[in-house]
C-alpha cells in the first residue's frame, strides 16, 4: 500500500505539471485575431484601473493576462514543490504528509473555485489530480497505521 500511495503521490505532482503546462497552452493558443476574441478584450483594454499606486495604472485585460499567467505559474510551482518535498521526505516508504496535506487543501480548494464558477477545463483536470491525492492519502493512512507512524 505504501509503494501504491508513493505512486499515487508522484501522479499527483505531475498532474499539477501536467494542467499548469495544459493552461499555458490554452492561454497561449487564444487567437487575437478572432473576432469573437477581439470583441471579448477590447472592452477590457479599454477599461483602466486607476490610482492603484503603482506607475502604471492597468488596464482589465492586463489584470486578466497576468492572472491568467499566475495560474500557470502557481500551478507548476505547486507541482514543483510536491516533488521536491517527495524527494526529501523523513520516511521513504510513504509520501510526505504535510505536503499532501498541502496538496489536499489547495487542490480542492481549485476545485470548488472552478466548479463553482462552471470552468469544465481547469474543474476537471484538477478534479482528477485531486481523486489521485484523495486516494494516495487514504492508501498512505492504511499504510502508516500499519507501521505505526504518522
Amino acid at each position: 500500500m505504501s509503494r501504491l500511495s508513493r505512486h499515487l503521490y508522484i501522479a499527483g505532482s505531475l498532474g499539477l505539471l501536467a494542467v499548469a503546462g495544459l493552461h499555458t497552452w490554452g492561454h497561449l493558443s487564444s487567437n487575437p485575431r478572432d473576432p469573437q476574441y477581439a470583441s471579448f478584450m477590447e472592452p477590457m483594454r479599454a477599461f483602466v484601473l486607476k490610482g492603484m499606486g503603482v506607475a502604471k495604472d492597468p488596464s482589465v485585460a492586463d489584470v486578466y493576462e497576468s492572472m491568467s499567467w499566475f495560474i500557470s505559474i502557481a500551478l507548476a510551482a505547486l507541482g514543483f514543490m510536491s516533488l521536491a518535498a517527495f524527494r526529501d521526505r523523513r520516511d521513504p516508504e510513504l509520501p510526505p504528509p504535510g505536503a499532501l496535506k498541502v496538496n489536499l487543501l489547495a487542490v480542492g480548494a481549485m476545485v470548488l473555485l472552478w466548479g463553482v464558477y462552471n470552468l469544465a477545463p481547469p474543474f476537471y483536470t484538477l478534479l482528477f489530480v485531486q481523486i489521485l491525492f484523495i486516494a494516495c492519502w487514504a492508501f498512505r493512512s492504511a499504510a502508516a497505521r500499519r507501521a505505526g507512524v504518522q
